[in-house]
Formats: structure tokens, sequence, C-alpha cells
């Protein structure tokens, strides 16, 4: 849920008002899973990282988690999530180069490119 964004009603302060397309909910993974997934989704498409941080932030708010708790106990289970996520996508890529598929899923480049960018970013760091 948290990483499609189009199921969420936002205000103009991209506050949440409410919440759509619920046929599909139920119990889930664990939270910083489900968080890793939309910090991927959102790094993977672009937006600015202050935009990013914003969005996070709401969610941490949501589950009545502070900054401090979050690095104590999730973001490094969040970031290594989000580049096992990276892997994904280049392992994808890379097995529809190799069979001649890439032309029926062109985005996977785009994705795969965009992931090997926040894993340089990640090491890097």
């Amino acid at each position: 849920l948290l990483a499609n964004w189009g199921n969420f009603l936002l205000d103009s302060s991209r506050t949440v008002r409410g919440v759509v397309d619920w046929e599909f909910a139920g119990a889930g993974a664990a939270f910083h899973f489900e968080l890793a997934s939309l910090v991927y989704v959102l790094t993977r498409d672009g937006p600015p990282a202050d935009l990013i941080e914003h969005d996070v932030e709401s969610v941490l708010v949501g589950y009545g988690m502070t900054q401090a708790e979050y690095r104590q106990h999730y973001q490094q289970d969040v970031e290594t999530i989000v580049l096992l996520h990276c892997v994904s996508a280049l392992t994808k890529c890379d097995q529809l180069m190799r069979s001649g598929g890439l032309e029926r899923e062109p985005w996977r480049k785009l994705f795969a490119e965009r992931a090997l960018r926040v894993c340089h970013r990640s090491f890097r760091d």
C-alpha cells in the first residue's frame, strides 16, 4: 500500500486525508519491509531527496514513530532492503537482456539504470 501513493488522497500539504482501493488490503510484511519498498520506488522513480524524506517522515508520523526510533531500530534494515530491491532490478534486466526479452519490458532497463544509481549513492555514502 505504501509503495503506491496513488491509493492515498492527499491535501495540498500532502497530509493523508483518505485511502482508496482497499480490496487487496490485508496483513502484510513487517514495517521495515513495507517502508523499504516505498523508499525504493520513490528513489527509483526520481523525486527529489527532500520530497522522499518528507514522505518517509509522514509514514513515521502515521506509525507514531520518531526519527530517533526509526534510526535506532529500522533504518539499517530499510537501507539493506532497498539495496536488495536494486539488485533484483539489475538481475531482472540482465536476465531479460540475455534472453532477448528486454524489448517486451523496456522499462526494466530504466529501472536498472536508476537502481544502479541508488547503489552507487549508497556505497559512496
